[in-house]
């Protein structure tokens, strides 16, 4: 699971690697949650790799799905009143996701339909105004402003219109069908949704900094020569720096301290060498500032951040009204836990990494009768909007193991990345992230054939760059009482390796190049979509000439007839 994932597991045991085609249950066993995700995951896996194999890494039907224009005009049709069109770029990601109107009128229009980029479905379903409705017969553009700042300057601009995709749980929080009310209103949930969510992006810079060229064109027409080199540096270009290679974002491994005691690197712990928590664990270490090490910082949590409290109502000053308190202690709250505030407004933040993630709040005390907590510093606007399911979600956070004798870095709920230094969790679990010099394990990069190569190794076969931490990235620790260790990759020698980020993966595919006359008006727009020719279309349609096509398939009769 790559995906933004923050449930109850046990563990997530699915690797591509070890080609499993099913899972296989036996008869008087143990019902084991991490078996039946694994047998989806198997068939997503497939799903999405034959998608992708067949019709490549992004593809869209022949019609305006996600098609991008000047005006609210469906394509191929005439014109109509461009002041009828009221919504907002917003994208619908709840059902009962309600549109505003722009302060603003809007710069462009991408048109509803399906998109498949790396296998994934994205599907945008319009955006609904006074005047269109999504269940109507006609589809519904959404429109999307540019910022004043973005647009203004004495000369020509250019922009490209991009879409980022990944996949997100959502919980009966946000959706209450998922849960069955017959079981009480503490009641189990039992199961979570994944979901394909999606925005619409702006750069007027390529992600390496660079100005965006304004195109040749003819006639107003940008030249298909640099519409086709762009489409076949995509990849290169942007892929690569949107989302880099897996091992530049970050390698840790985890052990116990017994591990740690192996390490020849200094600032080694040297206490008990088993884990001694008392139970079954899912840790979740996942970054919360991004940069390079020295400035990023991770979080983490015993319960793979899945302990979380509706918020009622507006926060008012430090304090927080929540729906309950939890269960029991285990899934509760208490003074000086660290917790923080999200809503579907920060759900970007699972994508590109923000500049300024929202912080964690220390709680000051609990009010059990009232079901509020009282935090010793405001969250300001974070989580006001009752609309966007804001929650309070706990972490755990301590200076070091309160049975060991080190210390984390101080820090407001987080922890400052060192890398090559065992940091300790709790209970004996200790984390390592590994320095840009480390060798690159093998099962984590035989995939791209980087084999047995450093990161400087890499560094000379392509573009340079450090390991850059992403806010979001995270890696799950299973922790077990029975064997008083951790599931973690080894080596020959039983020593646990650095693995890289197991999420969020994003997946992204080019819209549109655009190009502003000195008015900040759009001028002209490239289609970027790469177009799907559907068998069904006749031989006119395939892309070469080397598919040969069976009679009826071409004309839906016998060919024996």
């Amino acid at each position: 699971m790559d995906g933004a994932f923050r449930s109850d597991f046990t563990r997530d045991t699915f690797d591509r690697l070890n080609h499993f085609s099913r899972v296989l249950e036996q008869q008087g066993r143990v019902h084991l949650e991490a078996e039946w995700n694994e047998q989806v995951d198997i068939l997503l896996y497939y799903l999405r790799a034959l998608t992708k194999d067949l019709v490549g890494p992004r593809v869209v039907r022949p019609d305006i799905a996600f098609q991008v224009t000047a005006t609210a005009d469906k394509p191929g049709q005439s014109a109509i009143p461009a002041q009828t069109v009221q919504t907002t770029g917003q994208t619908k990601v709840r059902r009962s996701a309600k549109d505003k109107t722009p302060s603003n009128p809007p710069d462009f229009y991408v048109w509803p339909g399906h998109y498949y980029i790396d296998g994934l479905l994205v599907e945008n379903e319009g955006c609904e105004s006074d005047t269109c409705k999504i269940d109507g017969t006609e589809p519904c553009p959404c429109p999307y402003v540019i910022s004043s700042d973005q647009k203004s300057g004495s000369s020509q601009k250019a922009f490209v219109v991009y879409l980022d995709a990944w996949e997100r749980q959502v919980t009966y929080i946000e959706d209450k069908e998922i849960r069955e009310v017959a079981l009480g209103v503490l009641g189990p949930d039992t199961t979570t949704r994944a979901k394909i969510v999606w925005q619409v992006k702006v750069a007027f810079k390529t992600p390496s900094g660079q100005d965006l060229p304004i195109l040749e064109n003819n006639d107003h027409e940008i030249e298909k020569k640099d519409v086709i080199d762009f489409d076949t540096n995509w990849e290169r270009d942007w892929i690569d720096e949107l989302q880099p290679a897996k091992p530049f974002r970050g390698m840790l491994k985890a052990g116990t301290s017994g591990d740690a005691m192996k390490d020849t690197s200094p600032c080694i712990i040297p206490p008990d060498s088993r884990s001694r928590g008392a139970e079954n664990q899912l840790y979740r270490v996942e970054i919360q500032d991004p940069g390079l090490a020295g400035k990023a910082t991770f979080k983490w949590s015993r319960e793979n951040g899945s302990v979380v409290f509706p918020i009622i109502g507006k926060v008012e000053g430090n304090i927080v009204k929540l729906e309950h308190l939890g269960r029991d202690k285990r899934f509760g709250l208490k003074k000086d836990d660290w917790v923080e505030i999200v809503d579907d407004a920060i759900l970007p933040l699972d994508t590109t990494p923000p500049a300024n993630p929202p912080p964690l709040f220390q709680i000051d005390s609990v009010d059990y009768v009232h079901s509020q907590v009282k935090l010793k510093t405001g969250p300001g606007d974070i989580g006001q909007d009752f609309m966007k399911y804001p929650i309070l979600r706990r972490w755990e956070h301590f200076q070091g193991d309160p049975k060991s004798d080190g210390n984390l870095t101080p820090g407001e709920g987080t922890t400052v990345i060192v890398e090559n230094q065992w940091f300790p969790l709790e209970d004996g679990i200790q984390i390592q992230f590994q320095s840009k010099d480390q060798v690159v394990p093998e099962s984590q990069s035989q995939l791209k054939g980087e084999s047995g190569k450093t990161s400087e190794q890499l560094k000379a076969s392509g573009p340079s760059r450090d390991i850059m931490y992403r806010t979001g990235d995270h890696w799950l620790i299973p922790a077990r009482t029975a064997t008083g260790d951790v599931e973690w990759p080894r080596n020959d020698k039983k020593e646990p390796i650095a693995v890289e980020p197991h999420g969020v993966e994003h997946h992204y595919a080019p819209l549109a190049y655009v190009i502003l006359n000195i008015g900040g008006r759009i001028d002209r727009i490239a289609d970027l979509r790469r177009t799907l020719y559907q068998l069904w279309t006749g031989p006119a349609g395939f892309a070469t000439s080397a598919v040969a096509a069976e009679p009826a398939l071409v004309t839906g009769k016998n060919p024996k007839s």
